[in-house]
């Protein structure tokens, strides 16, 4: 029978994650055997000291010995499959749900074939539907407490709090959502209680080489209209980067800007009416061009077969602006 330290030895790297139970496997079945010492090339256990005397033993002792290393290699196998087949690593916020985590709040990612792990906050609501869980928010605003008036470089990388107002980077942004198709989910709140949100059936964005630019699918009415018609195609832009950095000066916010904003999540944070056009957190084909919105939140989850043939009773549309 091989040694413990060469069957740990065998699970290379994966040997960390649990030696302790491999090694109990192992000892308690030498111990169950081994009750006290060998005499004489023969095992005397506490309970068959007398053996000798009685020639019946040995036999119904071999009969418990051969039993016990059954039983224990029939176990041992469980404590190992812990090495073999460990839970895999969540890419998404989705696979986080999926492994059981049915909470909302800040979760570690780890995006396929990236080079760092990335902290995102998800979203399990509707916790009673399987099918409704595993939001990752790339985007929120609720109270005016982070700046969003930044430059690329912050963009790129991300700002803010993950469990509050905070932009999750494009780099992250595009690390987690080039492994799966992504539909997005767009939700909104006004400043007298009412609350609406835009779906879009996918989403995803090119690389830092082509701008970001943005690709979005069908869009799913949920009372918002679609501001970010013309924001399809576009590269991202800050005041000091991209095609409408002047724009994204002007309206004082980074966003997939397309000359004039219709959507600028990433305006500044004003409360509700203002005197200046779109310079607020701003989504104009629900409100005006001069209301801020009290809260808007971008999440994006893996597009699933109940997504897909739960959309006969939703309104897919274009919207188009009207003033």
């Amino acid at each position: 029978m091989p040694r413990v330290d060469e069957l740990i030895e065998r699970l290379g790297p994966a040997r960390y994650l649990s030696t302790l139970d491999l090694t109990r496997g192992y000892w308690q079945e030498r111990q169950l055997i081994n009750v006290s010492e060998e005499r004489n090339g023969q095992y005397i256990t506490e309970s068959f000291r007398d053996r000798k005397a009685n020639p019946d033993i040995p036999a119904e002792h071999n009969l418990l010995e051969s039993s016990m290393r059954v039983s224990v290699f029939l176990l041992l196998p469980l404590s190992v499959a812990g090495f073999i087949l460990p839970v895999p690593r969540p890419e998404d916020c989705d696979d986080v749900f999926r492994n059981g985590s049915i909470h909302s709040g800040v979760y570690t990612v780890y995006p396929r074939g990236y080079n760092q792990a990335v902290q995102v906050y998800c979203e399990m609501d509707c916790e009673n539907d399987e099918h409704k869980g595993g939001w990752m928010v790339l985007q929120r605003r609720m109270d005016g407490t982070v700046n969003f008036y930044r430059p690329w470089a912050h963009y790129k990388t991300g700002f803010g709090n993950i469990s509050g107002e905070h932009w999750l980077g494009l780099e992250h942004i595009f690390a987690i959502t080039w492994q799966k198709k992504y539909m997005l989910k767009v939700e909104m709140e006004d400043f007298e209680g009412g609350n609406v949100h835009a779906c879009y059936t996918s989403f995803s964005i090119d690389t830092e080489s082509e701008g970001y630019r943005l690709h979005l699918g069908k869009y799913i009415d949920g009372g918002a209209g679609n501001a970010l018609i013309y924001s399809v195609g576009s590269s991202f832009s800050t005041f000091d980067h991209g095609p409408y950095s002047y724009y994204a000066e002007k309206y004082q916010g980074g966003f997939w800007l397309n000359y004039y904003p219709y959507a600028n999540p990433n305006g500044l944070y004003k409360w509700g009416r203002h005197s200046t056009s779109s310079t607020g957190v701003l989504w104009s084909f629900w409100k005006s061009k001069y209301y801020s919105l009290k809260a808007i939140t971008m999440k994006v989850r893996p597009v699933s077969l109940e997504d897909l043939t739960g959309q006969a009773s939703l309104n897919l549309q274009t919207s188009f602006p009207f003033y």
